[in-house]
Formats: structure tokens, C-alpha cells, sequence
């Protein structure tokens, strides 16, 4: 009988500590990152390291910090670039997860990594934050770490949100800071039940960037550009895709309304009695979105992207298509000369955003397609995860002949 190959490999902890050694200082450097290495008794290896997620950055900081391999849990498409995706698994083995559905083969993955002696990362949001608080975030933490039985390092990036959001296109000066906030031996949390103990892990990692930034600032001359990828409908005139972002200022075509962002992270605009941050702005935006697809029967989003068949080891391009999203589905019609295709609401089980411009659709037949979205298209990957979620409430309602029922912003996004 062949022994069953293992995981966890000797190669996967030099590469990290080469890795550390060679380009630690230079990533501190572009990045602006203030994290000190940290040392764990042997008592507390190996261990689940959880945090929250404020960038794509966020499993090679934390790696420097922590200073020794940790294999992260990783959305599956990452896995669907060629050479570049092969290269990743050989050094570093991350763990393919999808972000459609509970994955069983996830977590078969993640036990076998941690009885092999390796160390797991979690950023149990699943999704960097669009908004600078914490996205929504599975209860299921608890339990896997009751699963584990291994010490839990909690880790917390304090204003990394602010020097680089996700939205944003241009680079900020100032630094921020990833630190160890407490680490829980099994003896801590064993007695816990698994929901309290996932209450306890979630309220660990919330991180909100402004209430952490009272006095810091992050300067820049185009620290507006992009904000439209998340503020996609005006605050004053409700217009939909009529933003523009230039230098610092982000402004509607429709009504000429305008803000100003500041080297806080604040929005302020005339018609505010205050600064706002962009948690509260995206509050609005995706109400005003919502009564948007309530008010008016012909909504809808289009964009041009390229789209691709994705699997977890191979990603086919199809070619440059024209979107059309609906509440009757999903309308792709080629640039070239391929047949339009069509998926109706009811066919499409998830739609998530990768990075900051890529939209995945997740099929309930299991196939996967990605769209990346070109820079010239007005919606954004934000704009297609929060239309699919309204339609599907107001669908939901309809078939049942029932009023609906609004969504709250919480309930709406990442």
C-alpha cells in the first residue's frame, strides 16, 4: 500500500522564512507595514490564526509577522492561473476554498494540515472589507475550532483598511499596523459551546478602521479615485453610475453633487451636516440601490468584461463580452462571433467579487464563470454582488405573491 502523501512539507517553511529574510524589509517598505515579529512558546504550535481581512496583502504580512509558514485558506480561483497558480501551491500549499457553499473538502483539507503539525490561517470574513468594518462573517468558527483542538492566535490589522482600500486605484503614504491581540490555549476555550465561542472569535477580529484612526493620516493626491466602485448610486440625485472620481474629489455628472475625501478616510460635501465615512455612505448607497430595483421593473446593470470558464486547476477564456444583468438572469453576448449565452436567476446559485474588479458566478449545476471587468465599464464586481442579492429578495417575494420585504445594509454586500 503507497503512504499517503502528506501536506504539510519542509520546503513550504523554508520558502516563508527565505521569503521573510529576502523581501521582508522591502514589502514593510512599499507597504508602509509596522508589524514586529512575533515569537510563540512551542506550548501554542501548531495553532489557527485567525484575522480580520483588509487586504489582498493580508497572508504575506502576517507570515512576516508571525515569521514561520501558515498555510491560509484561499478562494479556489487563485488556483486557476497556470504556471503562476503551480508555483503557489509548490512553496506555499494555500488551502482551496470555495466561496459558494460549505466546503467539505476545505475542511478535510484544514484537519490534515493541523494533524500534520501545520500551522492554518483563517480570515473568517472570506472577503476584504469594502467599507473599512468587518464583512459579514460565517458563525461556523466555533465549531472548526472545537474540531481542532489547537491553540488560537488572533491577530488584528489596526488601520491597514484606510492606506489601502479595497476600491481605490492610487497608492497613500502613512503606515499601519498588524499585531497579535491575544492567543487562547484549548484548555481557554474547550468548555465553550461552539456559538459562544464563535460570538467570542468574530467580536475578536471586528475591526473598525475609523474608530481605530483618530489622528492618523494617509496623504495622497487621487485617494478618491475608485470610490464609485463602491458609492455607485448618487447621494443626492439617486443617479446610478453617474460618479466620477479625479484627485480627491468624487462627484455626479447627473447633478454635479460632490464630496471631498479627506487624508482621514471622511467624506464631506456640502450637504452633509458632517463628515461621513465610507461605512455609512455604503449604508445609504445599497438602500437607495434597493428602492432603485423596487421603484422601477426594467433595472438593470451593464458592463464589459472578459469572460471565462473557471475550474479550480484551469480557467478557459471565452472572449470579450457585453453583460446585461437583469431580474430575469444574466445576458452575455460575445464580441466575436459565439452565441450569446443566457442564465436565468433561479440557475445561479452565488455571485461573489475577487480582488478588486473580478466577479465570480457560481452555477447551481457546479460550474463556475469569471468576468473581468474592464476598466472602462461603469458597474463594479461590488455593484454585481449586491444586484444579485436584491433581485434574488424581491424574486423571492414575488413568486410567493407577498410585498417585500427590504433588506437591511447589513444584510446587503460583503
Amino acid at each position: 500500500m503507497n503512504k499517503r502523501k502528506k501536506y504539510v512539507r519542509r520546503r513550504h517553511e523554508f520558502f516563508a522564512k527565505s521569503a521573510r529574510i529576502l523581501f521582508g524589509w522591502l514589502l514593510r517598505l512599499k507597504l508602509g507595514y509596522r508589524g514586529k515579529r512575533v515569537r510563540l512558546h512551542k506550548q501554542y504550535k501548531p495553532y489557527l490564526f485567525i484575522s480580520n481581512h483588509v487586504s489582498a496583502f493580508d497572508p504575506i504580512l502576517s507570515t512576516l509577522t508571525m515569521g514561520e509558514q501558515i498555510y491560509y485558506l484561499a478562494s479556489e480561483h487563485i488556483f486557476s492561473k497556470g504556471f503562476t497558480s503551480r508555483l503557489l501551491e509548490y512553496t506555499y500549499a494555500p488551502i482551496p476554498k470555495s466561496k459558494s457553499q460549505i466546503d467539505i473538502a476545505a475542511i478535510r483539507q484544514i484537519i490534515t494540515v493541523s494533524q500534520e503539525g501545520g500551522n492554518v490561517g483563517i480570515y473568517i470574513e472570506g472577503n476584504s472589507t469594502m467599507t473599512g468594518n468587518v464583512s459579514s462573517v460565517p458563525a461556523a468558527i466555533g465549531k472548526l475550532a472545537l474540531l481542532l483542538k489547537r491553540p488560537i492566535v488572533i491577530f488584528n490589522f489596526d488601520v491597514g483598511y484606510l492606506k489601502n482600500p479595497r476600491w481605490s486605484i492610487s497608492k497613500r503614504k502613512g503606515t499601519f499596523k498588524g499585531a497579535v491581540k491575544e492567543v487562547l490555549s484549548y484548555e481557554d476555550y474547550k468548555d465553550k459551546d461552539e456559538q459562544v465561542l464563535s460570538d467570542y472569535l468574530i467580536n475578536a477580529i471586528s475591526v473598525n478602521a475609523y474608530e481605530q484612526n483618530k489622528h492618523q493620516t494617509f496623504p495622497g493626491k487621487n485617494n478618491a479615485r475608485g470610490l464609485e466602485r463602491l458609492i455607485f448610486t448618487c447621494p443626492a440625485c439617486n443617479g446610478v453610475n453617474t460618479l466620477l472620481t479625479k484627485g480627491n474629489n468624487y462627484s455626479c455628472t447627473a447633478c454635479l453633487f460632490t464630496m471631498h475625501y479627506d487624508a482621514k478616510g471622511y467624506l464631506h460635501s456640502e450637504k452633509f451636516s458632517a463628515p461621513k465615512t465610507t461605512i455609512a455612505l455604503d449604508k445609504e448607497n445599497k438602500l437607495r440601490y434597493q428602492e432603485l430595483w423596487l421603484k422601477n421593473k426594467e433595472m438593470q446593470v451593464t458592463a464589459h468584461a472578459t469572460y471565462s470558464d473557471l475550474s479550480q486547476r484551469r480557467r478557459k477564456k471565452r472572449g470579450v463580452v457585453h453583460v446585461t444583468f437583469n431580474k430575469a438572469g444574466l445576458h452575455f453576448a460575445f464580441t466575436n462571433k459565439q452565441a450569446p449565452i443566457f442564465f436565468r436567476i433561479d440557475e445561479i446559485n452565488m455571485i461573489a467579487m475577487a480582488q478588486k474588479e473580478n466577479v465570480i458566478v457560481y452555477l447551481n449545476n457546479g460550474a463556475t464563470k469569471l468576468l473581468q471587468l474592464s476598466r472602462q465599464t461603469k458597474a463594479s464586481a461590488y455593484q454585481f454582488v449586491v444586484t444579485f442579492q436584491i433581485v434574488t429578495n424581491i424574486l423571492k417575494y414575488e413568486k410567493a405573491h407577498q410585498k417585500t420585504k427590504r433588506l437591511t445594509p447589513d444584510a446587503l454586500g460583503l
